[in-house]
């Protein structure tokens, strides 16, 4: 099982369903939401370990923890539609 660090930077993506992400971890003690994997992993697989990483805003650090739950798909880069990006669900 292989780890990754993932991180989120409210600077340049908002987050705009965290308070329900929150409210659901809280009523059934775990969220899952899709995440982007950046250009080159194609070798996450289902079970791998992940943590998320707040940057930028505070406060600041390590905000969740998770696995892998699907395989990786590519689709349109959040920020950029001119670019792809690979995903998974955490």
């Amino acid at each position: 099982m292989a780890t990754y660090l993932l991180t989120w930077n409210p600077d340049r993506w908002d987050w705009d369903e965290l308070e329900d992400n929150i409210g659901r971890l809280k009523k059934r003690g775990f969220f899952d939401g899709q995440w982007n994997f950046g250009t080159n992993f194609r070798r996450v697989a289902i079970g791998d370990r992940v943590f998320v990483l707040r940057q930028t805003a505070k406060p600041k650090g390590l905000v969740a923890t998770g696995h892998v739950t699907s395989e990786p798909w590519e689709e349109g880069h959040y920020s950029d539609n001119k670019k792809t990006a690979w995903y998974v669900y955490v």
